[in-house]
């Protein structure tokens, strides 16, 4: 089998040979050659895996980009162009709507005040398991970012204007992003400034306690002492006998243990730990929900988000937030979200 082209970030191009291998096995039953595959045969498979294997359209959608991927290269034909399969997608849409998910299911003022008055409270005196979990909550929230996207962060943490009144953060030179080809260059993943939350008299130990700048400091100086020469990004393993880098899933596991942990200390029984739901892609939702919520532009917005269309936030990522919720975070406050300064 051929490879996908390269122009993809490695984890596309992964997750497109996947897909491409289960599409020429279909083609190869049929006594078909995928890689001369006409509309007709590629809407066939796409129809056996609504009707068959009972994918949803998005699913779908992500099997259409990347047989375009293949049959582009070898034969010039674009599915992903196609309207014969841009209305059989509408056809499936129809059938079987894409379920909104615009409510957060589990608490984020529950996780900030288990960040600000819980055990998690004091950063300097945490274990390197609860500083990275910490951490990479603050990190996530503060920034809107992608995992993949926290995961590429160079370890260096960069003053803005000679002070540490906010700090920059740098992706490694080889990381490409999930948009970087598809906007031509326009949404790849720059520097990213994260401000620091001000000191105010009397309220220094609960500022800090939300502070993703102090946070990141503290866990820059601790991890420094265990990290290996073969560590290479910001974010590395909590076990101090590991010195390879951590994976991608390693972050979305790090958000996930946080918040389990957060509901295990403020629930009365254990039974509350099962009503809430959470994925680690939820807290970019979040992120960037509160950052519409206040003073911000449409571009602004997108740059936080990395995206290349407007249409993927409204979709994807608005997340529903009551008036109770939205002031419960105010009292919380201040922390920062999507890099602007909430509460």
């Amino acid at each position: 089998m051929r490879s996908v082209t390269s122009a993809h970030a490695k984890t596309t191009q992964a997750v497109y040979n996947s897909k491409w291998t289960l599409f020429a096995s279909f083609c190869h039953d049929r006594f078909l050659d995928a890689f001369g595959a006409t509309s007709a045969q590629v809407a066939e498979f796409l129809h056996w895996l609504f009707h068959e294997r009972q994918l949803s359209t998005r699913t779908i959608q992500g099997y259409r980009s990347a047989i375009a991927a293949q049959l582009k290269a070898a034969t010039g034909y674009d599915p992903g162009t196609d309207p014969v399969l841009t209305r059989l997608l509408r056809s499936f849409q129809l059938e079987r709507p894409f379920p909104v998910k615009t409510v957060v299911k589990w608490d984020v003022s529950l996780v900030l005040d288990y960040l600000k008055h819980g055990r998690l409270q004091h950063t300097t005196m945490l274990t390197p398991r609860d500083l990275t979990l910490k951490t990479v909550f603050l990190l996530a929230l503060a920034t809107g970012k992608r995992r993949g996207e926290l995961h590429a962060l160079s370890p260096d943490l960069h003053k803005v204007n000679d002070t540490w009144d906010a700090i920059s953060l740098r992706p490694r030179l080889d990381f490409l992003g999930k948009t970087h080809f598809r906007t031509q260059g326009r949404g790849t993943f720059k520097d990213v400034t994260i401000p620091a939350l001000p000191n105010e008299e009397g309220t220094l130990a609960g500022v800090q306690a939300l502070c993703p700048v102090h946070a990141l400091r503290v866990y820059k100086q601790v991890s420094d002492k265990y990290r290996s020469a073969n560590q290479k990004r910001l974010i590395i393993s909590f076990i101090q006998s590991r010195s390879a880098d951590i994976s991608a899933q390693s972050i979305s596991n790090y958000l996930k243990w946080l918040v389990q942990d957060a509901y295990a200390a403020s629930a009365d029984t254990p039974a509350l730990c099962q009503k809430y739901q959470m994925t680690p892609h939820d807290v970019r939702g979040v992120a960037t929900s509160l950052k519409a919520c206040s003073k911000t532009t449409m571009a602004e917005l997108m740059q936080a988000g990395t995206w290349s269309s407007m249409d993927t936030f409204l979709k994807f990522y608005v997340k529903e937030f009551t008036c109770n919720d939205l002031t419960k975070l105010y009292e919380l406050g201040p922390f920062v979200s999507a890099g602007s300064q909430f509460g």
